[in-house]
């Protein structure tokens, strides 16, 4: 299948049989639409995270479980699945999905629906949705550049993502773009290239960007306290946020989790 703003006149072949031409499409759970944005994928993810989510919430109250566990739970079971897919997001659907997702820790704390937002997250310790998108990104990123062009299935990605890393406003050169804006240095500067070991990828993310992003992420939930004069108090109680990076009590990081 293509998909493209216009039909074009001479039909694209493959193989000698014509190619379906479609406005939107999905495949392995990411929504791609003709029109270059991603509101419908958007939608997708929230309505899939909020399926899930009243999943949760309907074992979990027939159970009476502690808070502390339910929110361990959510983090490994439902926000994996509002999380996949979500490098791609442009900024308004990021806001979409974030703020879905506090509803989500409102519900979680039974607290009312104009309870602040900033204080939900620095109650159930969770960092910004954007900046846990951000993460994703990078690493998916990361993982491209190792991609080489002499190996068998590796060889198209890797030409694309270099072709793209050039091309303005593409995915791979907007991330690389904002790599570098948060002060982070590129997975290139560690010795990241095309047919690199993975364990090169996992170092960078370990010891360059996530602690980086963690420090991005704090200070952002920080203005957003200064923001709101009823929690200007409320940092010396919840200076730090948390993320819980396991899944399933397993070695399995929620950023390496699939649909």
């Amino acid at each position: 299948m293509c998909v493209g703003v216009r039909r074009p006149a001479n039909p694209f072949q493959l193989q000698g049989q014509a190619v379906l031409f479609v406005s939107s499409y999905r495949y392995l759970g990411v929504v791609f639409h003709s029109s270059g944005r991603w509101r419908e994928h958007a939608e997708h993810l929230c309505c899939r995270g909020q399926r899930r989510f009243y999943q949760f919430l309907a074992w979990y109250e027939n159970r009476q479980l502690h808070t502390g566990f339910r929110e361990s739970l959510l983090t490994s079971y439902v926000l994996p699945s509002v999380l996949f897919g979500s490098e791609f997001l442009d900024s308004a659907s990021t806001s979409l999905v974030d703020q879905r997702v506090r509803q989500c820790g409102r519900r979680l704390l039974q607290w009312p629906a104009g309870a602040p937002g900033a204080a939900v997250l620095g109650e159930l310790g969770w960092w910004l949705v954007s900046f846990q998108m951000r993460e994703r990104a990078f690493g998916l990123f990361a993982r491209l550049s190792r991609s080489s062009a002499t190996r068998g299935r590796q060889q198209l990605r890797a030409r694309v993502f270099q072709h793209a890393r050039l091309t303005a406003r593409s995915w791979a050169c907007c991330a690389e773009v904002t790599i570098a804006s948060c002060g982070i240095p590129l997975p290139s500067a560690w010795g990241v290239g095309q047919g690199t070991p993975a364990q090169l990828v996992h170092t960078w993310r370990r010891q360059a960007a996530n602690p980086l992003l963690h420090t991005i992420a704090s200070a952002a939930y920080q203005a957003e306290l200064a923001n709101s004069e009823s929690l200007l108090g409320y940092a010396s109680y919840r200076p730090e946020l948390r993320m819980n990076r396991v899944v399933h009590s397993a070695a399995v990081r929620v950023e390496d989790a699939r649909e």
